[in-house]
């Protein structure tokens, strides 16, 4: 009889092992979507956002397209020197526009008109260049700016300078004289009574970085040339 025991057992294939399991945990795994509540902040904010930044470019864009504010005012001061000492041949009057000062004509002459610019809008404006103008009869040439010196008075001429860009703060007035040449034109071809008038000068601004053009009225005032009908060598460049 054979004692010996058979110690061979069968033995099964091994058991499956998750090889991910025994990497440790992973780092690549999705977040998680976010809540209802979160996602409602989110777009909220977006929201927000959006309209503030939609705001502040309408805000911009007004702001710089809007009307200036600035206007000639106080009334015209008008001499044929720029010593302010000739009145020859200027008169003033009023009429529906206000006060219209009218100037006779001198062929080939020239005179001067002094009035307040005033910035009545709501922000600083940099006047970048004095304005000019071809009115046939008459042009307007340079526009000087007042410029009082520390501790008085200049005197009437020395006290405007050329023109220089400078900046109109709200609210404020600064004297500026405006120079107009007359055209070389025979008086004798003119018509008696008739009169070419202003009420108004164009002028370049820049304001939030931004030039533009308005149109600076003449407040309650008109200044004229008393010229009317032919002229053979009339201002037009």
């Amino acid at each position: 009889m054979n004692d010996t025991l058979d110690t061979t057992a069968e033995v099964g294939p091994p058991p499956d092992v998750d090889v991910r399991a025994l990497a440790g945990p992973t780092t690549d795994r999705p977040e998680p979507a976010p809540s209802g509540r979160r996602a409602l902040l989110l777009r909220v904010a977006i929201a927000a956002l959006v309209g503030a930044v939609a705001g502040g470019g309408l805000w911009w864009h007004e702001t710089v397209t809007a009307d200036p504010g600035l206007e000639f005012y106080g009334g015209f001061n008008v001499y044929r020197d720029p010593a302010a000492t000739d009145m020859t041949g200027i008169d003033s009057k009023r009429n529906l526009l206000g006060t219209e000062s009218d100037v006779a004509f001198v062929p080939g002459g020239r005179f001067y008109a002094t009035i307040g610019l005033y910035n009545g809008g709501h922000h600083d404006v940099r006047i970048e260049a004095e304005p000019t103008g071809r009115y046939y009869y008459w042009a307007l040439d340079h526009m000087s700016v007042a410029h009082d010196p520390e501790g008085g008075f200049a005197g009437f001429d020395r006290r405007y300078q050329p023109f220089r860009p400078f900046t109109l703060h709200h609210g404020e007035t600064r004297d500026v004289r405006l120079e107009f040449r007359i055209a070389d034109c025979d008086p004798n071809a003119l018509e008696s009574g008739g009169t070419s008038s202003l009420d108004g000068l164009p002028l370049r601004y820049r304001t939030f970085g931004i030039t533009r053009n308005a149109r600076a009225p003449f407040r309650d005032a008109v200044l004229a040339l008393e010229a009317l009908g032919e002229c053979r060598n009339p201002i037009t460049d």
